[in-house]
């Protein structure tokens, strides 16, 4: 018998302090419409809690965010959301 993987199975205990990554090509609009989803889905986003890193050659913008996560669902829609838009390369 193949057991199969329950969808809501993670590594993480809820509610937890999570940091995600996002990474993008450097523009203003990378780094506004990341800042804009995170704060829709974690509106009490607090101050000092996105750090920004350039690449070596400045092409590409990593965006370091701290957040309080209640539940899987909560972090999944956010990783939903970041992956969609036009201006993420990748979420970590």
């Amino acid at each position: 018998m193949v057991d199969k993987k329950d969808d809501t199975e993670t590594l993480l205990e809820f509610p937890c302090q999570y940091t995600l990554k996002v990474i993008g090509r450097t523009s203003k609009d990378f780094e506004a419409e990341a800042v804009r989803i995170v704060r829709e889905h974690f509106p009490n986003l607090g101050e000092g809690a996105i750090s920004l890193k350039q690449s070596k050659e400045s092409n590409y913008l990593a965006l370091s965010i701290s957040l309080w996560v209640e539940d899987k669902p909560s972090l999944d829609a956010l990783y939903e959301a970041l992956s969609q838009s036009p201006h993420t390369i990748f979420v970590l």
